[in-house]
Order: C-alpha cells, then sequence, then structure tokens
C-alpha cells in the first residue's frame, strides 16, 4: 500500500505473473467501484492498483481482497512483481512459455526482504521484450531447456530450468549478506560479477 499526497491510499495487488483469468479482473473492477474511484491502475510490471482508497474504506478493502484470496502487492525493500512475456502462447518468436517459471519465481520470492527493491523479468527467447537486461535479475530461454541469467545486465549463468530457482535464491543470498542497505542489486554488482560467478558455481 502507498498513501497518495490527499491522503487515500494505493492497493496493490500481488498477482501471479502471464495471464490473468477474467473472473479476477471483473472481481478488482467491482472492488474499484465500491471502495474507491472506480479506476484500476495497470502498473509497468504487469500488476494492478486500486488509487484512490479512503482511510475509512481500506480496512474493509484488504479484508475483501484477502477473503478473495487477492494479497496486497509489494512495495519497499522486497522482492517484486515478476515480470515475463505470453511465450509460445501469443508469439511466434518465442522458444518456450516462460509463464511456469515466472510463477515459479513468483511463489518463491515475492516480498522477501532485500537491501533494496529487487525487479524480476523472464522472457521466453532472447528478443527479451521484458527488457530482462534492464532488470536485477533476467532470465532468457535460449533453447531447449535452458535459461540464461541476467544480474543486473551481466551474464552470470547459463543452467538448465531445474537449476533457474536455487541460482536466483544463492544470487539473493549473496546480495542480501553483502549489500548495503539500500543498494539495488544491479549496481551492486557491476563491480563483483566474477564474485557472483563463483557463487553460482555451487550448484
Amino acid at each position: 500500500m502507498i498513501q497518495s499526497p490527499d491522503g487515500t491510499y494505493v492497493v496493490r495487488l500481488a498477482l501471479p505473473p502471464g495471464f490473468v483469468k477474467a473472473e479476477i479482473l471483473r472481481t478488482v473492477a467491482e472492488l474499484a467501484e465500491r471502495y474507491a474511484s472506480g479506476e484500476v491502475h495497470i502498473t509497468v510490471r504487469q500488476g494492478l492498483e486500486i488509487p484512490e482508497v479512503p482511510p475509512s474504506k481500506l480496512d474493509d478493502l484488504l479484508r475483501k481482497l484477502r477473503e478473495l484470496g487477492l494479497e496486497p502487492g509489494s512495495t519497499g525493500p522486497r522482492v517484486r512483481q515478476v515480470t515475463c512475456c505470453p511465450g509460445t502462447r501469443t508469439c511466434a518468436n518465442a522458444l518456450t512459455d516462460p509463464v511456469p517459471l515466472a510463477r515459479k519465481l513468483h511463489e518463491e520470492f515475492l516480498d522477501v526482504w532485500v537491501p533494496a527493491k529487487v525487479k524480476i523479468a523472464v522472457s521466453g527467447c532472447p528478443r527479451g521484450c521484458t527488457r530482462p537486461s534492464e532488470n536485477d535479475l533476467g532470465l532468457v530461454a535460449v533453447g531447449g531447456d535452458e535459461w540464461e541469467l541476467l544480474v543486473g545486465g551481466y551474464r552470470v549463468a547459463r543452467l538448465p530450468e531445474q537449476d533457474v530457482i536455487d541460482a536466483v535464491e544463492l544470487t539473493l543470498e549473496w546480495y542480501a549478506s553483502e549489500a548495503p542497505p539500500g543498494t539495488r542489486l544491479h549496481r551492486f554488482v557491476t563491480d563483483r560479477v566474477s564474485e557472483l560467478r563463483d557463487v553460482l558455481e555451487r550448484l
């Protein structure tokens, strides 16, 4: 949740990456009309936010969201919403469907504490429509069962899908234990790429 300058709140929703069921969109629209201004903001990270929630209605909205299985999204020094492309479901250039992997990352790491916010993007081919090289962590399908792991835009590993979760976990643990509070991962890794590669050799 974020408080706006006018005193109202923006409620960010933690949605699984990829595709959203129509019933969820209808529910969010109904809640926005009932508890806020009737508008919904689509974020740059493929999430949804309900803006202009009056303080008097905030608790009721949060309670209703939880009843429906919808949790508030991450803010502050946490792992943020994972973004991904639609992959082979709609794109002729895609090498794979990245949604299952993106959802595993979402379930495993969303809202995990880190020194500063961490953004993760997953791309189903090297064209990189989700801009994996511009995120703190990027995963790019390179063919077969293999993925390239980018950290701060640096290629640090090429690994099979079964090792991706462990590689991301090692990277975040290394970052959390070494970086000063407030230091973004993409900046912290700049002079430590070889160190991170050594860490990932443990896989």
